[in-house]
């Protein structure tokens, strides 16, 4: 009889409509993730208080079912997305970028390159665009140059003169999350494929989010995940899952801005969104959770940078109100996460062999910035949606 291996496993999200129940229709998505995947659920085994007239123990009997655990995932391009969703709620997102073509002709460039009037677009060299209500050029093209009236395209040239109606509509969408009123509950599978049993959990939620980044390990996210239910099957929850194309962001791409200017002494930053879930909702049928009540969004964390200076010092010390924003660039695609008011706390640095450093514990919070949010989560990506 064949061990199921770790290598042949899936974990399949999705989002319920009713707490704790599967939605009517199945719309699953196989999730990138880093070994383990350790959410279970757990029926403790408790030793009863009764006395039989001997020294042998009665039978125990059995606790609440606890389905809890964390996963760790990559900070990637697209399914980072449907990780924000559960953490802080669906996002406003923004359309792509749509420009009408000029009533001009298309112009012939050097080596199958075509240029393209556009005034005053959007657009930028390496964007993926479509052009659409042409006669000779629509389709999906990379924008190779630009100039402030004008894109190149790759094609092989033909002559043609636009009406103006024409069209071209950007690739990117960006995703702006902030913290909901309510916290979204999923279900989530691990699938050990290779013998057929697949362990759903229902009820499930995103208690805590928390990044460290920092030197050059891989760029990483830990969700703490408290549940309802688990029910285990011979068949996937969603056979035909959705799979996500993977390409990861890096800790070499970030740039940190710290009270609004760029900052590049910076070697660590850690931080912890806390969704605050009340866990204690246990109910007497089946001894599950019947509800996960959420409470106040929380953000902590810490900053770590060369001690060049007293000047972060001096403004935890003062108690000044600053920001950190942290966006990892790939091309034309990047996250950032923005916490917009905070204090430090005041840490003294540390005298120590070779270099010093200041480190400073930190507080989110919002009062009155015009991010509106505690944290924002910005996206840009070539998803089109995260509904």
């Amino acid at each position: 009889m064949a061990q199921a291996r770790g290598s042949a496993a899936q974990v399949v999200l999705d989002f319920e409509t009713v707490y704790g129940a599967d939605p009517q229709s199945p719309d699953g998505y196989s999730m990138p993730f880093n070994y383990p995947f350790d959410l279970k659920a757990v029926r403790d085994l408790k030793e009863g208080n009764t006395h039989r007239g001997r020294r042998d123990g009665a039978m125990p009997f059995y606790g609440n079912s606890d389905v809890k655990g964390s996963v760790v995932v990559p900070v990637d391009q697209v399914a980072i997305g449907w990780w924000l969703r559960s953490l802080l709620g669906a996002p406003v997102t923004a359309p792509p970028a749509t420009k009408n073509l000029n009533n001009a002709a298309a112009v012939d460039k050097v080596g199958d390159y075509v240029g393209i009037t556009i005034t005053s677009h959007p657009f930028v060299a390496g964007e993926t665009v479509v052009i659409a209500g042409s006669v000779n050029y629509n389709g999906t093209h990379v924008i190779t140059s630009k100039t402030t009236h004008e894109i190149v395209i790759p094609s092989l040239y033909t002559a043609e003169t636009f009406t103006g109606a024409e069209t071209c509509i950007s690739g990117k969408y960006t995703h702006v999350f902030k913290p909901a009123s309510a916290v979204e509950s999923l279900v989530l599978e691990a699938g050990f494929t290779d013998i057929n049993v697949y362990h759903k959990f229902n009820g499930v939620k995103v208690n805590k989010f928390a990044m460290d980044i920092s030197g050059d390990g891989e760029l990483t996210a830990k969700l703490d995940l408290i549940g309802a239910s688990e029910t285990v099957g011979d068949a996937s929850y969603d056979a035909t899952p959705t799979a996500i194309t993977f390409a990861r962001f890096q800790t070499m791409q970030a740039s940190i801005e710290e009270g609004g200017v760029s900052i590049a002494t910076v070697q660590s930053l850690n931080f912890e969104i806390n969704n605050d879930l009340d866990p204690g909702s246990f109910v007497l049928a089946n001894a599950v959770r019947g509800a996960l009540p959420e409470g106040d969004c929380l953000v902590s964390g810490s900053l770590k940078a060369l001690f060049i200076s007293k000047g972060l010092y001096n403004k935890a010390v003062a108690g000044n109100e600053s920001s950190l924003q942290v966006t990892f660039t790939s091309g034309l695609l990047s996250l950032t996460f923005l916490f917009q008011e905070l204090l430090y706390t005041p840490s003294t640095p540390t005298i120590v062999k070779g270099g010093c450093y200041v480190e400073l514990p930190f507080k989110a919070y919002f009062e009155d910035g015009a991010a509106d949010a505690i944290v924002r989560a910005i996206l840009v990506n070539n998803q089109v949606s995260y509904a």
